[in-house]
């Protein structure tokens, strides 16, 4: 039988054992002190003689039991540790283990554990095949990252390559001063699996805005990360409001988030080293910080959209027709 270990709780029963250990020391010792206990020779004396062996027994027990459980504990959160970072090509990663100890009792067994930490990277991984799938980005330099990125009716992959075949970014000159539409494109195509040409896009046709314009507007940043990892998990694009390259002008940005690095398990992990986007400047994938961006925030506000709740519907209607 398998059971998720749980550090945090583990490490609260072991000061509560260290603390049960050490109360069972001191009734002992009282109880050797006793009047009680000093006597010999009488019926009285020869109990006092067998429940001294009980409590010998019992703080021995308590003792063994405290010293196993605060050394499995520690050995515990140095495996956890390890396994976390574990990786050898050609091999699973460790994520389950077994151990034993005896105490003076009894023998008793730890059957197969799975860590807290090891479910959270399970669960996180249970989404890929449903919303996300894993992209391996390569950087100017040659290093590679890898992401989790949406998995969306256009994929990414092929909507990159289609903007660059036809030039449909702002350095092309399309739509120069109007960021946030053009990231309004790229989501919508990406969700109803479609591909806006280049003058539907300079026409402003499509009503694109109608159908991203649906999200969070906060003076607190994490407000809007929260919004930005829920949305990608639910395999959605995002127009995220950000700082242009020269940052020192103040002039804000918009992109697209499409992913988001593989480390993550919070939108508390979210930085912009670890933020996808496909950003209509150059109509790349990149992550946030390549060009030196990081979330803007324009008159107190830092801004995100979404899909619309209508948008969302007529797609899956569109889907299951």
């Amino acid at each position: 039988m398998d059971f998720e270990v749980d550090l945090a709780a583990l490490g609260t029963a072991t000061g509560e054992l260290s603390g049960m250990s050490g109360t069972i020391k001191g009734v002992n010792s009282d109880f050797s002190g006793s009047y009680l206990n000093k006597l010999s020779g009488t019926e009285i004396g020869s109990l006092s003689t067998r429940l001294k062996e009980g409590m010998d027994r019992l703080e021995k027990g308590y003792a063994n039991s405290d010293t196993w459980l605060t050394g499995f504990n520690s050995e515990l959160n140095a495996l956890e540790g390890n396994l976390a970072g574990f990786s050898v090509s050609g091999m699973n990663e460790i994520v389950t283990f077994n151990t034993e100890f005896t105490d003076l009792f009894t023998k008793i067994t730890a059957p197969v554990m799975t860590t807290a930490a090891q479910k959270e990277r399970e669960e996180l991984k249970a989404r890929l095949g449903e919303h996300l799938k894993e992209y391996t980005y390569t950087d100017s330099e040659g290093k590679t990252q890898k992401f989790y990125m949406i998995d969306t009716p256009t994929a990414v992959e092929d909507y990159e390559a289609y903007l660059q075949k036809y030039g449909i970014y702002q350095n092309a000159g399309l739509l120069g001063g109007d960021c946030m539409l053009l990231s309004q494109y790229y989501g919508c195509d990406l969700l109803r699996g479609t591909y806006t040409n280049k003058g539907t896009m300079a026409d402003r046709g499509g009503s694109p805005a109608t159908r991203m314009n649906e999200g969070c507007v906060s003076e607190n940043e994490q407000d809007i990360l929260n919004y930005v990892y829920n949305e990608v998990n639910e395999g959605n694009p995002v127009v995220l409001q950000v700082t242009q390259r020269m940052t020192y002008k103040g002039w804000r940005h918009l992109v697209t988030v499409v992913g988001y690095d593989s480390s993550v398990k919070s939108a508390e992990d979210l930085t912009p080293d670890k933020i996808l986007v496909l950003d209509c400047v150059d109509g790349k994938v990149q992550r946030l910080s390549d060009r030196n961006r990081k979330l803007y925030n324009q008159g107190g506000k830092y801004l995100a959209y979404g899909p619309t709740e209508t948008f969302k519907a007529s797609i899956s209607g569109a889907a299951k027709a």
